[in-house]
């Protein structure tokens, strides 16, 4: 006898005919009825059903790229997610493909990738499963930026470590002579303070992909008469990779009276590097008086302890230091 044939449920009374009831009165009967192996299994099937039409109902959504009832649409096999969520992407890719400039630079970013920002339009590639095609749809993306000259695309593509695409590969695959252009030309109209990130990653690309030959260029591209550039301060770092002596020099001089404290720091360290003293009086004096202050804290168990620090007069007595030991005998 089958488990289904061997099912016997009393007889339900008016009050049980509610759906209340019937469940009160199979959740009573089923520990003694052996009944549950043939309701697991009608569940089953019923799940199996559902997930069909749920799969059915995704297919036909991402035909007619109707996003809204891909992200709603429930179903209790994870491919169906997956799929869903790949369906998604590839709307939102194939649109930003198509898009106008205008609208790509205004609407693609790439550090947006929880979707949080621009939920129509913004895109994660994390959901392509497969790395070649998501490989693959990052240089599509990367090709329409270097296009419609998104530079912030060169900036932002970098800092993004939860998504699973080496963006410094797949940039530094572009035209890099193009890519260099628009990087350039973006300095000469830039404004406003650089984030630690966009001068970090930038750097790094720098130093990868382009030579010494570069550096009196951008030192022309970034030398204002009127007021201290952004990405002034940004480049010495790839000046003094490059031992561009000249250019080194020019820019740390200026730094040394930067109402950053991180750009004192950095001159003092590069004219240390280039073994200059020629600003020797100007180091000495922020090794001595520079204001920027640091407070720390350092102890373990029961007991802590704060102390202000100097960092700029420290980093310019340490370059000081290392410079005239240079001359000891």
């Amino acid at each position: 006898m089958t488990a289904a044939a061997s099912c016997r449920f009393p007889r339900a009374t008016p009050q049980q005919t509610s759906l209340a009831g019937i469940i009160a009165m199979l959740t009573l009967a089923l520990p003694s009825s052996g009944c549950h192996l043939a309701l697991e299994a009608i569940e089953r099937g019923n799940q199996e059903r559902r997930d069909d039409h749920a799969r059915v109902a995704l297919e036909k959504a991402c035909t007619e790229k109707d996003i809204p009832t891909l992200q709603k649409v429930y179903s209790s096999r994870n491919e169906d997610h997956v799929f869903s969520q790949r369906c998604v992407a590839e709307i939102k890719v194939e649109a930003l493909l198509a898009t106008s400039c205008e609208l790509f630079s205004a609407t693609f970013d790439p550090l947006d990738h929880t979707e949080s920002k621009k939920p129509d339009k913004n895109v994660s590639l994390d959901a392509y499963a497969d790395a070649t095609e998501r490989d693959q749809r990052a240089k599509q993306l990367a090709e329409k930026a270097l296009e419609c000259k998104t530079t912030h695309f060169l900036l932002a593509s970098y800092r993004v470590p939860s998504q699973s695409v080496d963006w410094p590969k797949i940039i530094d695959a572009l035209d890099q002579e193009r890519l260099y252009g628009m990087f350039r030309d973006d300095l000469k109209g830039r404004s406003g303070v650089v984030s630690s990130g966009q001068a970090q990653q930038a750097i790094s690309w720098l130093v990868r992909k382009q030579d010494k030959a570069r550096c009196g260029d951008l030192e022309a591209a970034t030398r204002d008469s009127k007021k201290p550039h952004p990405w002034r301060g940004v480049l010495l770092p790839f000046f003094v990779d490059k031992k561009c002596a000249a250019e080194t020099k020019q820019v740390a001089t200026e730094l040394l009276a930067s109402s950053w404290a991180e750009d004192r720091m950095d001159a003092c360290r590069a004219l240390q590097g280039l073994g200059d003293k020629s600003q020797l009086a100007k180091m000495k004096r922020l090794a001595e008086t520079d204001p920027a202050r640091s407070l720390e804290r350092q102890g373990s168990g029961f007991w802590e302890y704060a102390f202000v620090t100097h960092p700029v007069r420290e980093a310019c007595q340490g370059a000081i230091n290392q410079l005239e030991l240079r001359d000891s005998p």
